[in-house]
């Protein structure tokens, strides 16, 4: 479920696709974090998070994001998948956040922040857009 949309109504269906398919995954994502002010003031599924109006300022939404990204993370080590990671605005606070729970195996493609050494266990790519979960053979969005 990608930050945009952001949803704790809609996170337990996400999670019960990724792990019916999990099969024929070969990653979770684009999850992550978005704090770019255009994200957190704009109307979107992340608005309301599935908690009313208490989610519709920017400090909700980033909850409603974070929650979001940490039960698929768990998701994904559980079924042994890396993780497609959207980070923007976000670096340090998406590097963390995962690092805690444990996440080993990740790709960030929006990335806008600093690659420092205590993440060298992550894999950095600028140029991918728009992945939500790869299936072998095509993509289900």
């Amino acid at each position: 479920m990608h930050p945009w949309e952001a949803n704790l109504e809609k996170l337990p269906r996400m999670l019960a696709l990724i792990r019916d398919n999990a099969a024929h995954l070969v990653g979770v994502g684009e999850v992550g974090l978005d704090y770019m002010p255009k994200t957190l003031l704009r109307p979107t599924a992340a608005s309301d998070g599935g908690h009313g109006d208490a989610a519709a300022t920017a400090e909700g939404i980033k909850a409603v994001q974070k929650e979001c990204l940490v039960q698929q993370a768990r998701l994904a080590m559980e079924l042994d998948l890396p993780l497609n990671v959207h980070s923007c605005s976000a670096g340090h606070h998406t590097i963390d956040l995962l690092r805690s729970i444990g996440v080993t195996r990740a790709v960030f493609h929006a990335f806008d922040g600093k690659v420092r050494p205590y993440t060298s266990g992550y894999y950095w790519q600028r140029s991918i857009y728009w992945v939500v979960l790869r299936i072998r053979g095509g993509v289900l969005g």
